[in-house]
């Protein structure tokens, strides 16, 4: 059997304040949208934070800068008038890092 490798490695800064969910399993998640400067545009990924790390990720500010490893999650949502979109977000879980930089 072949397995694929699914694994990102990001630095970007984050463009909004952490938001931190409670899942009907108790446990919690924090997410935050990262702005990776490139030289001709600013790309933007959703990121969702699970496990040992929401703590740590609970207290990022607007504007820092960060290191992560995690993995990509797609997923599809229907919007009202029945077109379905793909998207495609960033987990950082157990087995994730996550570093802030500019401190």
């Amino acid at each position: 059997m072949t397995f694929g490798i699914n694994q990102v490695i990001l630095v970007g800064q984050l463009l909004n304040a952490p938001e931190i969910k409670m899942l009907t399993t108790g446990s919690e998640m924090v997410t935050f949208t990262l702005a990776i400067e490139m030289e001709k545009h600013v790309e933007k990924h959703v990121v969702k934070i699970y496990g040992h790390l929401t703590e740590q990720a609970a207290v990022l500010t607007q504007g820092i800068w960060i290191y992560l490893e995690g993995h990509l999650q797609t997923h599809t949502s229907k919007d009202l008038t029945g077109q379905t979109h793909e998207h495609i977000e960033i987990i950082v879980g157990q087995k994730g890092v996550l570093q802030v930089l500019d401190e």
